[in-house]
């Protein structure tokens, strides 16, 4: 029997229309979206299929709509009999990963990523910060630059090592502003980018504290099938541990390049949900093995029939 893996990415994949010709088809996601409308007084359907780009690119409506997405077509990939033996994710992606595993219940997920979100969108409005995107580096060059332009009360960290030469870095605008002119000099690649994947360091300190109560109501299992840290790079299974990664990635750096290196045990990946960089990612890391994206009721349908 193949090993499936699935992996789920995080802020910045989602657009308007994600998951439409699955709420039209199926009764089930249908009912998820009713059930997260409740919870979260939010009209989900208008917001993920009648809204803007820039209303869907807000993090807190970002964040709770993939979240919404990724868990549906989980449950329909599991009704079909389609079931993992690891899971993974970055920013919300992890959320989606430890829901699939059978950490946490769909009401749970919900509620950390409100609270989360709603503490998140507050710092990144100040317009006290930035993100930028540097390719074609090394990590010790990225590390060095950010040192150098860290001075006063003024900084900038690396928050999310996505592969081997490509890194998020964040920070006030004056270091980060110092970090592109250096990161140009060396003819590296920068992109200046839109704030909302995590800051994973110590920017985020006042939240993990304002937040820390109400994640500890949330009730995580221990699972049957490993989930991947993005923090720490290891396979989790154990609930206590989980909630604990799940806390410390929220002020701790992201190392995708360790989540997408542990999927290496799997036959098959699926990549959950709408991207336009992971599975061409994992793509130049597993040259042999079969990768899926799944965001359609085409995916699903193709998945059902070559996988089961």
């Amino acid at each position: 029997m193949k090993k499936i893996g699935m992996i789920f990415s995080g802020y910045r994949s989602e657009y308007v229309g994600m998951g439409k010709d699955l709420y039209d088809t199926y009764r089930s996601v249908q009912e998820k979206f009713e059930e997260a409308s409740s919870c979260l007084d939010t009209n989900f359907v208008k917001l993920c299929f009648a809204s803007s780009e820039v209303e869907m690119s807000k993090v807190h409506n970002a964040y709770r709509a993939l979240f919404l997405v990724q868990i549906s077509i989980v449950d329909l990939l599991k009704e079909a009999g389609i079931m993992p033996c690891l899971v993974g994710g970055i920013d919300v992606g992890e959320c989606s990963a430890l829901y699939a595993a059978g950490g946490i219940s769909f009401a749970d997920g919900l509620y950390f990523i409100n609270k989360y979100t709603r503490a998140y969108e507050t710092l990144i409005t100040s317009e006290k910060y930035a993100q930028i995107m540097i390719s074609e580096c090394d990590p010790e060059f990225v590390e060095k630059i950010c040192s150098e332009a860290t001075s006063n009360n003024d900084f900038a960290v690396v928050s999310v090592y996505i592969s081997a030469t490509t890194f998020i870095v964040s920070g006030t605008l004056a270091a980060i502003d110092e970090v592109k002119k250096r990161v140009k000099a060396q003819k590296a690649v920068v992109k200046k980018i839109r704030l909302g994947s995590g800051f994973h360091s110590f920017i985020m300190d006042e939240i993990v504290k304002s937040i820390k109560m109400y994640l500890q109501k949330i009730d995580v299992k221990s699972t049957e099938i490993p989930f991947v840290s993005g923090t720490i790079g290891q396979t989790l299974t154990e609930g206590e541990v989980i909630l604990a990664s799940l806390m410390q990635q929220i002020h701790a750096p992201s190392y995708f390049e360790s989540v997408i290196t542990a999927f290496e045990e799997c036959d098959v990946i699926l990549h959950i949900g709408p991207s336009d960089w992971v599975v061409p990612l994992m793509a130049s890391v597993f040259h042999e093995k079969t990768l899926y994206t799944v965001q359609s009721l085409a995916d699903i349908e193709k998945c059902k029939k070559e996988l089961i």
